[in-house]
């Protein structure tokens, strides 16, 4: 389903460059307002040559698995997370769409260079504290006191440590929920201290302001992009489709034999 949706949207936008980078690029991409997830795109044809980058637009994960190393550098820059391939899109697409942030390029404002280092540390700092929240919610980092991942007990966009349920709630959209980035991380510092006066409960749920910070980062990107933030999501997909597949070949198989009875 979100296939299809993210398909619908794309389509719709793929006779203007405009509208398609606005519908799919922002999330992870800007144009001279520095870094989110993906590289700042201003300028992004004094890089690499055109060739190039309309064959990294169209098949960023082929680029990246045939060792190319400035792909493998944004790939890394990005903490693993690949840009994924986009129905609908095409080389004459992805050249206009080059043409369009050419030309944002040049509007783009550009302040003095201090200012640019300024934002381009901010930038960073934002990067850094995304991939320290994910690797926190996902237990690819250790929480203070050894307590568990969030992905232990809690679901996100689809992914949960144990398949058919969870044991507390889902953060799909709790950036969003919990009004925004101040009032996230002084939930997850402190969210249950009027349910649970056990301290070793606390221990477990409550996350340090520094750790709450980072995850609430990784929660907000998250809910801007859920598809590409889960790891896990092409593989459950996979996993879950084969299975589909095996069953509906058996239930015909079944049919079959019992016709040929």
């Amino acid at each position: 389903m979100l296939g299809l949706c993210l398909a619908s949207s794309v389509l719709r936008a793929e006779a203007d460059p405009k509208a398609f980078f606005e519908t799919t690029c922002t999330a992870c991409h800007s144009i001279g307002e520095g870094r989110k997830i993906g590289p700042d795109l201003k300028g992004v044809e004094t890089r690499k040559d055109r060739a190039w980058l309309i064959k990294f637009i169209n098949d960023p994960g082929g680029v990246v698995a045939s060792g190319d190393p400035y792909a493998k550098k944004i790939f890394d820059e990005a903490g693993g997370i690949q840009m994924p391939n986009l129905p609908g899109l095409s080389p004459e697409l992805a050249g206009q769409l080059l043409d369009y942030i050419g030309a944002q390029s040049q509007g783009a404002t550009g302040g003095s260079a201090a200012d640019a280092q300024k934002e381009k540390e901010e930038a960073e700092a934002k990067q850094n504290l995304f991939l320290v929240g994910r690797n926190l919610f996902l237990g690819k980092k250790s929480r203070a006191k050894n307590a568990p991942a969030c992905l232990a007990c809690h679901e996100l966009n689809g992914i949960s440590k144990f398949p058919g349920g969870n044991f507390a709630s889902n953060l799909s959209f709790a950036f969003t929920d919990l009004n925004g980035r101040d009032n996230a991380i002084k939930w997850f510092a402190n969210p249950l201290a009027d349910i649970f006066s056990a301290q070793v409960l606390r221990d477990i749920h409550q996350l340090s302001e520094e750790e709450s910070s980072a995850v609430v980062s990784y929660l907000e990107k998250a809910e801007e992009m859920p598809y590409d933030y889960n790891p896990y999501l092409r593989m459950r997909f996979a996993l879950v489709s084969l299975g589909g597949a095996v069953i509906v070949g058996l239930i015909i198989g079944l049919r079959n034999a019992k016709k040929n009875e």
